[in-house]
C-alpha cells in the first residue's frame, strides 16, 4: 500500500523532471508538426567520461554525434552529478536524493555505521522510478546498458518499470564477451527482459551491443505510443578496451603528454568563451621519487615510457569516439523514423573521469589481479588487459577542473548536460559557467573568487569576504579603477535579477552587487531587520575593507532602507556621491501602533491570541488600524516559527509600524545631501515618491523618473531602467 501511495504521488514528479529537462532545451515560440503529441525521451549516460572530452567543450576527441546534439539544442556547462556511478543513476531514475533512493553508498563499499534502507546499495520499493511513472502514463519504456541499482531480483530493470531491457546489473566488467569481473565480489551478470544471459556472442562489445539492443527495442515498439528510452553505456569505464580495428585510432595523438593536452584544451575553451583567457589550471599532485605513484615530468621520461603512458589516453579516446558513433546510430534511426523532432534527447556523464587503478575495487588484491588480469603494454586495450587512465590523463579529461571521479570537487561532480528538444529557432550553446579564480582583483579583500559569464558575456566575479564579523557574498563587474556603484537588492541572493543593470553599468563603472544574505548572515527573508541602522554600519565596514573611497548607490526595495541609513554613517560622509532608489513604496506608513499590542506581547496574550486571524480582526475591524497585507503576511510567517508573544514583541518593538515613515521623513532627509534619482513603475499603484517633496531642503536634489513597467521594472523594462541610471550617473 505504501508503494502504491508513493506511485500516486511521484508519477507526477517524474513527469515534471523530464518535462523540466525539455524546457531546458531552450524551446522558443516555434510550432512543429509534433506539438500536441506526447514527447518521447531518450536519456543517454556515459560512464566516467571527463567534462572536456567532447568537442564542444574543447576536447580533441572526435565526438560529432554528441556535438551535433549540443549545437541543435542546449549545452549546460554547470550541471552537477554525484562523484560515483550508482548514486547518480539512483537520482536519475527516482528524482530523489540517492540516500532516499537506497544508494547512500554503492554496493560493496558500505561502512559498518552505514545501515538501514538508505545504505543498502540498491533501490527499494519506497521510491518510484521514471520508467514506472511514465509507464503508468501510457509510455513504452526501454533500457540498454549499465543498471548498477540492484542486489536482488526485485530491483532488476524489468521489475522497476522497464518493459524491454538488456542490462549489465553490476557496476562494470570486461567490455568483451569474456565477462571478466573487475572485482572478486562483483561477478558480472547480464539480463534480458528479466532473464539471465549466460553467454554473450563472440563479437560482443559493450557500447555496440547496448546500441544494438536499444535499436531493437525501438524497431519493435508500437509506433503510435510515446516512449522513454534509457541508454546507459559502460564506456569509458575501466578497463579501457576497444575492438581491434579501433586500437590505433589515436595512435600518436597524445605524444605531447597530459600537461600539454590539458593546456591545449584550456586554450580551445578560452577561444570558445568557456573560461577566461590565460586562466590558471589546477596541477595534479606530484609525488617524490621514492613514492609508489611517482611520475617524472613528461620531458624527463624515456621515449619508451612516454609511448607506454600515452597509450592509456589513446585507448580512452577511442572508447569515447566509439560510444559517440553508437549514439549517432540511435539518433539517425530516430531521424529516419520521423521521431527525432518529437524526442527530447539528454546526454551526460555519471561522474568525472576515473584516475585510480584496479586495487580500488572491493576485494581486489595484487595477487588476485595478477591471476586474473594483465596490464602488459603490448596488449593494452584488448580482452584480458586492465588498462586504466591514471591521474595525469584523468586531470586532462576534466580540464579545467580540479580532481576527478570519487572526489567532491568540480572534476568529480561536474558533467556536461546536453538537451536536444523539439525544433527551436534559437539553438545555442550556453556558456554560463563559473570558473575558480586564483588571484583576487584589485580593491577586494576576498577569501575566494569565481567568474561567471552573464548572458551578454559580461564577466561577473563572485566573492566571499570578511567584514564586521560577517561573511559577505557579493558580485563585482567592470574595471576596479572606475567609479564604484554599490548595488543593494531587496531580497537574499537576488543579485541575479539585476544582471542587466550589472552588465550595463560595468561598461563605465566598477559594480559591487551585494547579496542581502550578507545582512546579518540570515536567509530567512521575512526575519531580516531591514530598518536596523547597524546594517548600514556593517555595509560601510565592507566598503572600507574593499578600499572603496567614493561610490554611488543603486538600491531596490528593502535594500533602499539600508541605503537610507548609510547616509548617516559618519565614515561615509562625502563618499556617498549619488543615489538611485528603485520601487520602494512610500505610501504605506504603518501608523503608530496602539494598544492592545503590548498585551499581545505577553504570556497572557500568547495564551489567548494564538492566530494571525485574531490579530487581524482586532486591528482591522475593532481598531481600524489598517494593517497592510504585507504586514499580515509577515506576522503569519513569524507565528510559524515563534510563539505569539515573541513574534509580536519582535514586530512591534523592533520593527515598529512607524519606522519606515519616520526613516523617510525625519531621518533620511536630515542626512542626505547627494543627488537622488527615484525610479518608479508608471503603472505601479502604491508608489508615491512625491512624498520626498515634504522635505523642502532636499527637493532641489530630487529627480523622479517613471518607467513604463510595474513594480519590477528592472526586469520588465531593463533597457529603460539602464538608460535612466546611466543618464543620472553621467550628468549628476
Amino acid at each position: 500500500m505504501v508503494n502504491i501511495l508513493f506511485k500516486w504521488f511521484l508519477h507526477g514528479a517524474a513527469r515534471v523532471l523530464l518535462m523540466s529537462a525539455a524546457l531546458v532545451a531552450g524551446v522558443c515560440a516555434q510550432t512543429s508538426e509534433a506539438e500536441g503529441q506526447p514527447p518521447n525521451f531518450l536519456v543517454i549516460v556515459a560512464d566516467d567520461m571527463g567534462w572536456s572530452d567532447i568537442g564542444v567543450l574543447g576536447g580533441e576527441i572526435r565526438t560529432p554525434s554528441i556535438d551535433a546534439l549540443a549545437k541543435a539544442g542546449t549545452l549546460l556547462t554547470s550541471y552537477y552529478v554525484a562523484p560515483t556511478c550508482a548514486p547518480t543513476r539512483a537520482m536519475l531514475m527516482t528524482g530523489v536524493d540517492n540516500h532516499l533512493a537506497g544508494l547512500g553508498v554503492q554496493s560493496g563499499v558500505r561502512a559498518s555505521n552505514q545501515v538501514g534502507v538508505n545504505y543498502q546499495g540498491q533501490l527499494h520499493d519506497g521510491v518510484v522510478t521514471l520508467a514506472e511513472a511514465l509507464a503508468d502514463r501510457g509510455y513504452q519504456t526501454f533500457m540498454a546498458g549499465k543498471w548498477h541499482l540492484a542486489n536482488e531480483r526485485a530491483q532488476w530493470p524489468h521489475r522497476r518499470g522497464f518493459q524491454r531491457s538488456f542490462a549489465l546489473l553490476t557496476g562494470g566488467a570486461s567490455h568483451f564477451a569474456d565477462q571478466q569481473e573487475i572485482s572478486p565480489v562483483e561477478i558480472p551478470e547480464y539480463v534480458r527482459d528479466g532473464r539471465p544471459v549466460d553467454e554473450l556472442p563472440s563479437d560482443f562489445y559493450s557500447s555496440t551491443a547496448y546500441a544494438d539492443a536499444l535499436l531493437g527495442h525501438l524497431r519493435e515498439r508500437d509506433a503510435g505510443v510515446p516512449f522513454f528510452a534509457y541508454l546507459a553505456f559502460t564506456a569509458p569505464h575501466n578497463p579501457l578496451q576497444v575492438p581491434d580495428d579501433w586500437l590505433d585510432r589515436y595512435r600518436g595523438a597524445y605524444a605531447a603528454g597530459p600537461v600539454a593536452t590539458r593546456q591545449a584544451r584550456a586554450e580551445r575553451q578560452a577561444a570558445l568563451g568557456l573560461i577566461p583567457e590565460g586562466a590558471p589550471l589546477w596541477e595534479y599532485p606530484r609525488f617524490p621519487g621514492w613514492f609508489p605513484n611517482h611520475a617524472a615530468p613528461w620531458a624527463e621520461r624515456s621515449e619508451e615510457q612516454r609511448l607506454q603512458d600515452a597509450r592509456w589516453m589513446e585507448i580512452y579516446a577511442a572508447m569515447v569516439e566509439l560510444m559517440d558513433a553508437q549514439i549517432g546510430r540511435v539518433v539517425e534511426h530516430l531521424a529516419a523514423q520521423g521521431e527525432l523532432d518529437n524526442t527530447y534527447v539528454l546526454f551526460f556523464s555519471d561522474n568525472g573521469a576515473s584516475s585510480p587503478g584496479p586495487l580500488v575495487y572491493p576485494g581486489v588484491t595484487t595477487e588476485w589481479f595478477a591471476a586474473n588480469w594483465s596490464n602488459a603494454h603490448a596488449t593494452q586495450g584488448q580482452p584480458g588487459n586492465f588498462t586504466v587512465l591514471g591521474r595525469e590523463w584523468a586531470s586532462a579529461a576534466v580540464t579545467p577542473w580540479k580532481l576527478y571521479k570519487n572526489s567532491v570537487s568540480e572534476g568529480g561532480i561536474r558533467s556536461p548536460l546536453i538537451v536536444r528538444g523539439r525544433p527551436t529557432p534559437c539553438p545555442r550553446i550556453a556558456a554560463e559557467l563559473r570558473y575558480p579564480a586564483v588571484e583576487p582583483p584589485p580593491n577586494t579583500a576576498s577569501l575566494h573568487g569565481e567568474i561567471e559569464l552573464l548572458p551578454d558575456g559580461t564577466e561577473a566575479t563572485h566573492w566571499y569576504a570578511e567584514a564586521a564579523g560577517l561573511t559577505w557574498h557579493f558580485v563585482t563587474a567592470g574595471n576596479p579603477e572606475h567609479e564604484a556603484v554599490l548595488m543593494l537588492h531587496g531580497l537574499p541572493e537576488s543579485w541575479w535579477a539585476f544582471h542587466h543593470q550589472i552588465a550595463a553599468l560595468s561598461k563605465s563603472h566598477y559594480v559591487i552587487a551585494l547579496d542581502c544574505k550578507g545582512y546579518g548572515q540570515s536567509d530567512k527573508r521575512l526575519e531580516l531587520d531591514y530598518s536596523a541602522a547597524g546594517m548600514a554600519r556593517e555595509t560601510a565596514a565592507l566598503l572600507d575593507a574593499l578600499g572603496v573611497e567614493r561610490f554611488n548607490v543603486v538600491a531596490h526595495d528593502r535594500g533602499a532602507v539600508i541605503a537610507d541609513h548609510m547616509t548617516s554613517v559618519e565614515s561615509l560622509k562625502g563618499r556617498f556621491l549619488r543615489y538611485v532608489r528603485m520601487q520602494q513604496s512610500f505610501n504605506e506608513p504603518h501608523g503608530d501602533p496602539r494598544p492592545p499590542h503590548g498585551l499581545f506581547a505577553t504570556k497572557l496574550g500568547e495564551g489567548n491570541f494564538k492566530s494571525r486571524r485574531i490579530i487581524e480582526i482586532i486591528y482591522d475591524r475593532v481598531m481600524a488600524a489598517g494593517l497592510p497585507p504585507s504586514t499580515l503576511k509577515r506576522l503569519d510567517y513569524e507565528f510559524k516559527f515563534k510563539g505569539v508573544a515573541e513574534a509580536l514583541s519582535r514586530y512591534f518593538h523592533v520593527n515598529n509600524f512607524d519606522i519606515e515613515y519616520r526613516d523617510r521623513h525625519e531621518f533620511l532627509f536630515a542626512h542626505m545631501s547627494m543627488p537622488i534619482l527615484i525610479l518608479q513603475g508608471r503603472w505601479d499603484p502604491g508608489q508615491h515618491p512625491e512624498e520626498y517633496a515634504r522635505s523642502s531642503e532636499f527637493a532641489a536634489n530630487l529627480r523622479v523618473e517613471f518607467v513604463e513597467a510595474n513594480h519590477f521594472s528592472h526586469l520588465e523594462n531593463p533597457r529603460a531602467v539602464n538608460q535612466a541610471i546611466s543618464r543620472f550617473l553621467d550628468s549628476a
